[in-house]
C-alpha cells in the first residue's frame, strides 16, 4: 500500500507543478475559496503569483477556535490534493456564483 500511496503522491506533485507553471498561485486559491465558502474562514492569497495563504483571524481566539481552523485547513488541503476534482469544484463554484450574480 505504501508504494501505491507514494505513486499517487508523485502524480499529484507532478500535476501541481504543471498547474503552477500554467498559473502560479492557483494552488493557494484552491485553499482560500473552500475555506471561506465551507467554513466562513477569512483568508487570502498573500500576493499575485504567490503560493502563500494568509489567515485573517479575529483579534481574540480560543484554543477551540485554533483547533477548528486547523481541522478545516486539513480538510481543504486533503481535498486540494485531489487536484483535478479540486480544480473542477473551484471552477464550478465560480461559474455558479458568476451566473447567480447576474440575476
Amino acid at each position: 500500500m505504501g508504494d501505491r500511496a507514494g505513486a499517487a503522491g508523485g502524480a499529484g506533485r507532478r500535476l501541481y507543478r504543471a498547474v503552477d507553471r500554467a498559473q502560479p498561485g492557483l494552488a493557494a486559491q484552491l485553499l482560500t475559496v473552500p475555506l471561506f465558502h465551507r467554513n466562513r474562514i477569512l483568508c487570502q492569497v498573500a500576493g499575485h503569483r504567490m503560493p502563500v495563504v494568509k489567515a485573517l483571524p479575529p483579534l481574540v481566539v480560543s484554543e477551540a477556535d485554533v483547533r477548528w481552523f486547523a481541522s478545516a485547513l486539513e480538510e481543504v488541503v486533503a481535498d486540494a490534493q485531489r487536484l483535478p476534482s479540486a480544480l473542477a469544484s473551484l471552477a464550478w463554484g465560480m461559474g455558479r456564483r458568476a451566473v447567480g450574480g447576474r440575476r
